[in-house]
């Protein structure tokens, strides 16, 4: 896992990352990923590898749900060995609009 630290506006550290997630298709691996998120403190995060079909919003949880994350994601409509993503703290109140 990598990750970057930077600077906000707003005097703040906001911490993001990305991951080869080799897939994400049950919910303990999305908690794994919430939690590891929550583990390095991070807001923002890249995956790459999904493996989901289509596109689409998902919330996903740490494995204790105390933390919880907006995973946007497209991949192939016929296929899932490829797909991208990115993952948001909620707290950051991600709004999502499709851009065609």
């Amino acid at each position: 896992m990598c990750y970057h630290k930077s600077k906000s506006i707003m005097n703040k550290t906001m911490r993001m990352g990305s991951l080869n997630v080799r897939g994400i298709k049950q919910k303990t691996e999305e908690s794994k990923l919430a939690d590891d998120m929550r583990r390095y403190d991070i807001q923002i995060m890249a995956v790459q590898e999904t493996h989901l079909l289509g596109t689409g919003v998902k919330e996903i949880a740490t494995s204790d749900c105390k933390n919880k994350y907006e995973l946007f994601y497209t991949g192939s409509e016929k296929d899932c060995h490829h797909g991208v993503g990115i993952v948001s703290d909620q707290c950051l109140k991600p709004q999502y609009k499709r851009i065609s």
